[in-house]
């Protein structure tokens, strides 16, 4: 009864057509709310004793900027095994950051588990918001693929173009005659993206020479030669390229290539092969000029996302390396030196489809190139570009559901995160029909602030159902779009707005004696029952006392 009585109370009120609202909100915290949101990895699966690249990404969508701690814990089963950390970052107001770095790792075969955390410092207080789940596999690394009978030296073992783990020691030996001035040891690429390379040959011996270049370990359909063969007169020193045409499917991990002149093993090539991902991939290049006694670094910045306004990068010599105290010289973009001896850049406006080179030179050299191979990049750190919609954001939009030739009012929220005063321009289109007061409203969006905006909006005596309503605002960045929906209900016609309210009221009252009706006829009931009970209790009661 009572469900039945609030029901015709609702229906009551509905009639009487007290108004609703179609509203679109949205939340944007004061503080700072920074959340992990992508954990991902330059392969997987991978190959037993391979590097591969870990990528987490941090977004802040509160109204404050705020000091990030990003780590990636490494779990077997339920036991920590290492833990990643990355440099602290600010991260400011409705911005993204991707932290990158190279891992090395010793993990035995099997699955694994990585947690992404996202943790920061909110004036003074540090809080740990969400973690971001991945998993790895660890693929047992495959036999063969390097020197039999040793670190080199012997007959190379042919196998299917997958990656291996690479040789404790990988020493070059020298050829009486011919030499490798000019070696790639190590080559980082990108499957399905061609590369151009070069290594150097000299003649010293005292008499012209035919040699012959050949590369082994590889599927011939990997690379090209040119040229294979060639006349060195004494002294005389050559280039032969290569050109690499990894295949777009093949697999991430090392691979390791021997360098045959003459018949004659002359050296050694890592080939590192990475994916395209929508981050900057990080490839590098080392070459070792014997003839100077020095190491090139060469590291590119292979953009297959959208620009990229800043993004920072940190490389860290090997202990083999700056053991030897080498002098370290940039050869195009300057970067610094720290006290630890990591070198640092900043890298500005990268854009969607570039490669940018970063290269320096360091003054020793290693006579084994598998400490070469242990080279990979510290930390990379890109600044997401927040999209105009993320600087400029309608939290709030509220259209009052209407009727035909009534004038309501429409109200709107903007939050804006830049850094600096920005002018707006607001209003809304609309049907032709449609008449909107004032036509526009002129806004200073102040940084991390909200302002607000009002419009009358009459409706036309004939409208009826749903129209698109669209929000506009426009600065000087851009221009933002809301759509929404504005839904103009049937108007009542023929029966008086007043006589619904007093028929309303006429059925709650008729409902509400109803209820008191019942409620007197039971009590009146209760009365009977007690005086046809009150012989039978005095009876009982005088037995009682017996």
């Amino acid at each position: 009864m009572r469900l039945l009585f609030f029901f015709l109370l609702f229906s009551a009120l509905a009639a009487a057509d007290f108004g609703s609202t179609n509203s679109i909100f949205s939340f944007i915290p004061s503080n700072a709310s920074i959340n992990a949101t992508a954990l991902s990895f330059s392969s997987n699966p991978i190959t037993e004793g391979n590097s591969f690249d870990v990528y987490l990404t941090l977004q802040n969508n509160g109204g404050m900027s705020a000091l990030s701690y990003p780590t990636v814990f490494l779990y077997s089963e339920n036991t920590l095994l290492d833990v990643i950390v990355f440099d602290a970052s600010v991260i400011g107001s409705s911005s993204g950051v991707v932290f990158a770095k190279s891992y090395n790792t010793a993990l035995s075969p099997g699955n694994y588990t990585l947690i992404g955390n996202a943790s920061f410092d909110d004036g003074g207080t540090n809080y740990s918001t969400n973690s971001i789940t991945n998993y790895l596999i660890v693929n047992p690394a495959s036999v063969g693929g390097q020197p039999s009978g040793g670190n080199s030296g012997g007959d190379f073992i042919t196998t299917p173009d997958v990656p291996k783990q690479l040789p404790d020691k990988i020493i070059p030996s020298k050829n009486e005659g011919f030499e490798i001035t000019s070696a790639l040891v190590l080559k980082e690429l990108i499957a399905g993206v061609p590369s151009v390379e070069s290594i150097k040959i000299k003649n010293t011996g005292f008499d012209a020479g035919e040699y012959s270049f050949e590369l082994k370990g590889l599927s011939d359909n990997w690379f090209v030669l040119s040229p294979e063969k060639s006349i060195l007169l004494p002294g005389e020193e050559r280039s032969v390229n290569v050109l690499f045409k990894v295949p777009e499917f093949a697999l991430p991990g090392d691979y390791l290539l021997k360098i045959i002149v003459n018949g004659k093993e002359s050296g050694f090539t890592v080939l590192r092969v990475k994916k395209k991902l929508s981050v900057p991939v990080v490839s590098r290049k080392i070459i070792v000029d014997t003839k100077n006694s020095e190491t090139i670094v060469v590291l590119e910045l292979n953009n297959f996302g959208g620009s990229i306004p800043s993004l920072s990068l940190k490389d860290i010599l090997p202990k083999q390396v700056s053991s030897l105290n080498p002098q370290v010289s940039f050869i195009d973009l300057p970067g610094e030196i720290d006290s630890s001896r990591q070198l640092n850049w900043v890298v500005k406006d990268l854009q969607a489809g570039e490669i940018r080179t970063i290269s320096y030179k360091l003054k020793a050299v290693l006579e084994d190139y598998a400490d070469y191979s242990d080279w990979t990049v510290q930390q990379l750190v890109v600044q997401k570009t927040a999209s105009l919609e993320e600087v400029v954001r309608v939290d709030d939009l509220h259209l009052p559901i209407s009727k035909p030739g009534q004038e309501i009012q429409v109200q709107t929220r903007i939050f804006y995160s830049g850094l600096d005063s920005v002018n707006a321009r607001i209003y809304f289109e609309l049907p032709e029909s449609f008449i909107l007061t004032p036509n526009q409203a002129s806004l200073d969006l102040l940084p991390r602030g909200i302002s607000s905006a009002s419009f009358g909006v009459k409706i036309p005596e004939n409208a009826e159902g749903s129209y698109s309503a669209t929000l506009v605002v426009e600065t000087s960045l851009g221009v933002v779009r809301r759509n929404s929906v504005l839904i103009v209900s049937p108007s009542t016609q023929g029966i008086d707005s007043g006589f619904l309210l007093y028929g309303a009221a006429g059925v709650v009252l008729l409902v509400v004696g109803w209820f008191g009706f019942n409620s007197l006829k039971n009590k009146l009931d209760s009365s009977k029952n007690k005086k046809e009970r009150k012989p039978f209790l005095e009876h009982l009661k005088n037995a009682l006392k017996k």
